[in-house]
C-alpha cells in the first residue's frame, strides 16, 4: 500500500510539471499566397530541396534537387530572356537549404517563380522584396561627456527590469550566444571586444558581419553592451556573446534571400537567441520556413514589429515561431510608431520621440556615427528595432540560467510582463500583447517555479525509495543503528535537494562546468553519469551520500524531463526524444540510489547465523 501511494504521488508530481509548461508547437499563421504576377524587383529567392532535407522532405533520385537541372528547365520558361541564378549561401550551416537567387526580367521572373512553385524538387520559390532596418535615429544628448557613466540616462533599462534582473542573475548572460541579424555589429569602444564573436556577411557590404550603417551596433548594443565598466552605458545581458550576422547593406536594406540565409547561419552556429530589428509588410514563405526551423532548432527568435503604426504586426515577426515585440516610450504607453495586432507576443521600450530635441525619450546606446566604423557617439535611437534587443537580451539571461527552449523562454518572458498603462495582469491586448516586459521578474519566476517543482519530485522520490527500503528499515533492532540511519538519511536527504536544485541553485551545471564540460544542453551533464560517479566513488562510509546525490540527480533530470527547461545538443529527433533520454537517466539515477540505499543498509542488519552441521 505505501509503495502504491507513493508511486502515485511520484506520478502526480511529475504530470503537474508536465502541464505546467509548454509544448513547443508556435502559433498558427496565415498561409502566404503564391505568387502569380511579375517581380517588380527583377529578382526571386527560390529554396531547393537541399542536403539538410534529405529524409524530411523528400527522399529518393531527385533529393537533394540537382540544381543544374533545375535552372536548365526553368530557363526555357523565360521567353528569350536571359536569367541568372547564383547560390545564397554557397557554403557554411545555410548551404544545406539549398538557397538560390534568381535575377532577370521582371515578365520572366515571375513566370519562373510560378513554374517553379509546382516543382517537387523546389520547396519555396516567390519574388524577392526589401526588408529594411525598423529604426529612427536622432542625435546625442548635447551635454554627453564621454567619460561620464550614462545609465542614468537609459530609462529603458529601468523600464524593461533590467537592474533587477542583473540583481538576480548570477551569470549576466555568460555562456548565452545571441545572433544580430541586421547591418552588423561594429567594435565600439563601449563593446567589449571578448564577446565580440567573428560573424558573417550576407550581400553587400564589410565582410565578417562589420557594421556599416550602426543600426545593428545599436542593437547589440542593447543586447550586451559593456557594463560596470566605468564609462558610457549598460546591456542587459553584458557578458553574452554577440554574434553578428549582416544581412541589410549600408542603406539599412536587405533581400529576403539574404535574411533567410542569415537566420539559418544563425541557429546553424548555435545561437540560443537571435534578435530581428528589421522588415517587411509583405509576408515569405522562405523567410517563414527558416523562422520556424531556426525555432524548432532551439533558437529563441526575436523579432521587430514594425514601425508604420499600424494594426497589423510586420514580418517576419508576424510569422509562426517569432515572438514579436512591439514598442512603448518612457510612461509605459504604446509609441506612435509602433504596430500592433493578433500576433503581438510583448511590449518593451523602444523609444517615442518627436524631434531631434527629444532625445532623452530614444533608446541610447554606442553605435558608430553615419556608416562610418571609425566615428562613434551614444546615440538616441527609436522604434521596434530598439524595443526588440532588450527582449533577446532578457532571454540571454534567461538561457545563461539553463533555460533555453524557446516555448519555455517565451511563456516565462509572457507570464511575468507587467500591465501596459490601464491594462489588466495576466490580460493579454493586441496594444500589448501580454504586456510589458520585465527581465527581473522572468529571472525569479524560472528560479522559484524550477526550486519549487524540483523540490516536490525529490521529496516523492526520496518518499518511494524509503518505501522500497521499509522492509529493511523496519528489520533494524539496535537503536543506535536506528538513530545512525536516520541521521544519515537526512543527510542523503539535504544533498538530495540540494543537487537537484530545490534551494535556488544549480550544482549539476557548476560543477560540470568545473569539470570543462559545457553545461547547456550537453547530454552528458544531462544524464545520470554524475549519478553513477558519486555511487562509485565515494568510501562505504559514505554511500549514504551517494545515495542522495543519485536521489538529486534523478530528481533533476525528471524535472528536465517534464518541464524541459533546455533542449539537448547533438541529440536529433526533437524535444520529446530529450525527454526520453531525460526520463531514462532519471530511472538510471533512481535505480542508482535505491541500490546504494540496500547496500549501505545491509551494514546494519543483524548478520544471518551460520549453519551448523
Amino acid at each position: 500500500m505505501l509503495k502504491t501511494s507513493t508511486s502515485l504521488l511520484l506520478l502526480a508530481a511529475t504530470a503537474a510539471v508536465l502541464v505546467a509548461h509548454p509544448d513547443d508547437a508556435p502559433g498558427a499563421g496565415a498561409p502566404t499566397p503564391l505568387h502569380a504576377g511579375p517581380c517588380p524587383t527583377g529578382s526571386a529567392a527560390i529554396d531547393l530541396v537541399g542536403p539538410a532535407d534529405v529524409g524530411l522532405v523528400c527522399s529518393g533520385e531527385t533529393c537533394p534537387a540537382d540544381p543544374g537541372e533545375v535552372f536548365a528547365a526553368a530557363q526555357s520558361l523565360a521567353g528569350g530572356a536571359v536569367l541568372t541564378f547564383e547560390p545564397v549561401a554557397p557554403d557554411g550551416p545555410a548551404a544545406g537549404e539549398g538557397l538560390w537567387r534568381a535575377a532577370g526580367d521582371p515578365e520572366a521572373v515571375g513566370r519562373l517563380v510560378r513554374a517553379l512553385q509546382g516543382d517537387r524538387r523546389v520547396e519555396v520559390a516567390e519574388c524577392e522584396i526589401e526588408y529594411r532596418a525598423l529604426a529612427e535615429p536622432v542625435a546625442a544628448p548635447r551635454e554627453w561627456t564621454p567619460n561620464d557613466p550614462l545609465l542614468e540616462r537609459q530609462w529603458h533599462m529601468r523600464l524593461a527590469g533590467a537592474p533587477a534582473a542583473w540583481a538576480e542573475s548570477r551569470r549576466l548572460g555568460k555562456g548565452a550566444i545571441v545572433a544580430v541579424v541586421d547591418t552588423g555589429v561594429a567594435q565600439v569602444p563601449d563593446l567589449d571586444p571578448d564577446r565580440l564573436l567573428v560573424g558573417r556577411t550576407f550581400g553587400e557590404g564589410l565582410p565578417e558581419g562589420r557594421d556599416d550603417h550602426g543600426h545593428g551596433t545599436h542593437v547589440a548594443g542593447t543586447i550586451a553592451q559593456w557594463t560596470n565598466n566605468g564609462e558610457g552605458v549598460a546591456g542587459v545581458a553584458p557578458r553574452a556573446e554577440l554574434l553578428p550576422i549582416k544581412v541589410l547593406s549600408a542603406d539599412g536594406g536587405g533581400s529576403l534571400s539574404d535574411v533567410a540565409a542569415g537566420i539559418y547561419e544563425a541557429a546553424g552556429r548555435g545561437a540560443h537567441v537571435m534578435n530581428l530589428s528589421l522588415g517587411s509588410d509583405h509576408p515569405s514563405r522562405l523567410v517563414a520556413k527558416a523562422v520556424a526551423e531556426a525555432r524548432a532548432a532551439g533558437t529563441v527568435v526575436a523579432a521587430a514589429a514594425g514601425n508604420n503604426g499600424g494594426g497589423r504586426v510586420g514580418y517576419p515577426a508576424a510569422d509562426p515561431g517569432a515572438f514579436a515585440v512591439g514598442s512603448v516610450g518612457p510612461e509605459g504607453k504604446r509609441s506612435r510608431f509602433g504596430q500592433y495586432g493578433k500576433a503581438l507576443d510583448i511590449s518593451a521600450p523602444g523609444g517615442d520621440m518627436r524631434t531631434q530635441d527629444d532625445a532623452g525619450r530614444g533608446v541610447l546606446q554606442n553605435t558608430i556615427l553615419d556608416g562610418d566604423p571609425d566615428q562613434t557617439g551614444y546615440l538616441a535611437w527609436q522604434g521596434t528595432s530598439m524595443a526588440t534587443p532588450h527582449v533577446a537580451g532578457a532571454a540571454a539571461l534567461l538561457a545563461a540560467a539553463g533555460v533555453t527552449r524557446p516555448a519555455e523562454v517565451e511563456a516565462l518572458l509572457r507570464e511575468t510582463a507587467r500591465p501596459a498603462p490601464g491594462g489588466k495582469a495576466g490580460k493579454r491586448s493586441d496594444e500589448y500583447g501580454a504586456g510589458l516586459l520585465d527581465a527581473g521578474a522572468a529571472l525569479r519566476a524560472a528560479r522559484d517555479r524550477y526550486t519549487g517543482e524540483r523540490g516536490v519530485l525529490c521529496l516523492a522520490l526520496g518518499l518511494a525509495l524509503l518505501a522500497a527500503v521499509a522492509p529493511q528499515i523496519r528489520s533494524l533492532r539496535n537503536r543506535a543503528a536506528v538513530a545512525r540511519v536516520a541521521v544519515e538519511a537526512a543527510i542523503a536527504g539535504v544533498a538530495a535537494a540540494w543537487i537537484a536544485g530545490a534551494f535556488g541553485q544549480q550544482p549539476l551545471e557548476a560543477i560540470a562546468e568545473l569539470l570543462g564540460f559545457a553545461a547547456d544542453g550537453s547530454p552528458l551533464v544531462w544524464s545520470a553519469l554524475l549519478a553513477a560517479a558519486a555511487v562509485a566513488a565515494l568510501p562505504r562510509p559514505l554511500r549514504a551520500v551517494g545515495a542522495g546525490v543519485a536521489l538529486g540527480c534523478a530528481a533533476w533530470l525528471l524535472h528536465g524531463a517534464a518541464a524541459l527547461p533546455c533542449l539537448l545538443r547533438d541529440l536529433p529527433g526533437g524535444a520529446w526524444l530529450d525527454r526520453g533520454w531525460l526520463l531514462l537517466h532519471a530511472g538510471i539515477a533512481a535505480a542508482l540510489a535505491l541500490l546504494a540505499t540496500r547496500a549501505h543498509l545491509r551494514r546494519f542488519l543483524p548478520a544471518a547465523p551460520t549453519p551448523t552441521t
